[in-house]
């Protein structure tokens, strides 16, 4: 499993991001702001736990997940993620949707929290 990097980033409007729509009518506050503190190996993501959830979420949302992980881990972002003994492309997708909802968490929550 790959670290997650916290990072304080801010989404161009999250507000019109369809993705962040999704996540916030999927996700409690409450359990953003769970999923941005410890991110989503411990379940909270209760709705992206299993390979099929995450793939599913990646292929309807493919462009908006690479676009803010290029923008935080840079043009070199897929060998940060097939780092830690991944395995298949289902876990690399895996932790970069992991990481892409704990980054939109976060910055929901500061967001909110202003």
């Amino acid at each position: 499993m790959t670290t997650i990097q916290t990072t304080m980033i801010s989404l161009p409007n999250p507000t019109t991001t369809a993705s962040v729509k999704y996540l916030q009518e999927v996700y409690t506050l409450d359990e953003l702001k769970d999923i941005a503190e410890h991110g989503c190996s411990t379940g909270v993501a209760h709705a992206h736990i299993y390979y099929t959830e995450t793939w599913e979420f990646f292929l309807q949302f493919e462009d908006e997940v690479e676009d803010l992980l290029f923008s935080v881990y840079g043009e070199d972002y897929l060998t940060y993620f097939s780092k830690d003994g991944v395995t298949s492309v289902r876990q690399l997708v895996n932790d970069m949707v992991w990481s892409y909802l704990s980054l939109v968490a976060q910055d929901i929550i500061n967001t909110v929290e202003g």
